[in-house]
């Protein structure tokens, strides 16, 4: 899904369903979408998976682009009442 944050052309979500795996659909999608946003003018695109998901991290590397940072999540649940 190639789109525009506030402050950069992303790469916003991929995801290849199951059974297609491992035929190198992650690495074109990401491809089809950086070739959309260049056209559109990008001069930066982001991309951003989880560090575990190695495929997808391939599938970013195999389309030219390198990690650049580590990510943390955090969250807080709150109790309702």
């Amino acid at each position: 899904m190639p789109a525009h944050s506030p402050t950069h052309a992303v790469i916003g979500f991929v995801g290849v369903a199951p059974r297609h795996r491992g035929n190198g659909y992650a690495a074109a999608v990401v491809a089809r979408g950086t070739h959309l946003l260049a056209a559109a003018g990008a001069a930066e695109i982001r991309g951003d998976c989880d560090a575990d998901n190695i495929a997808m991290v391939k599938g970013f590397e195999r389309a030219g682009y390198d990690a650049f940072a580590q990510r943390l999540e955090f969250r807080r649940r709150l109790v309702t009442r």
